[in-house]
């Protein structure tokens, strides 16, 4: 089989990833039957406290290896290109959210690729 990497995957299957680690496991394992090889769990924009509970949901996929990292779709978001993105939680590049991310994520390399709108302050 020829590896094919996903590295902008929501989820399968009715379950969005960074809802529950079961819901997460379902999504991971129908993409890999279908023969994804390797692939990047993407999050939507959301509240602080949001995104850190998606990030400590998919945290024991990145460290058991269903899930090569976690992407950060937002919320640096621009609200001109924010596509289903809430525009209510989108927000210039914040530094100490990404700090509190990665500490949520408890180990180096979780969290693998941010968005980050160009033109929004910070960027």
């Amino acid at each position: 089989m020829r590896p094919l990497f996903d590295i902008h995957c929501h989820g399968a299957l009715g379950h969005e990833f960074g809802g529950s680690v079961e819901g997460n496991r379902i999504a991971a394992a129908h993409h890999r039957d279908a023969g994804t090889t390797t692939m990047l769990a993407s999050l939507v924009s959301g509240t602080p406290e949001t995104m850190e509970r998606s990030v400590r949901s998919l945290a024991p996929l990145v460290a058991d290896g269903t899930v090569a990292g976690i992407h950060l779709e937002g919320p640096f978001l621009s609200h001109e290109r924010r596509g289903a993105h809430d525009p209510g939680v989108l927000t210039d590049p914040d530094p100490a959210l990404i700090d509190r991310l990665v500490d949520v994520a408890g180990a180096p390399g979780v969290l693998r690729q941010t968005t980050f709108a160009p033109e929004r302050p910070g960027a």
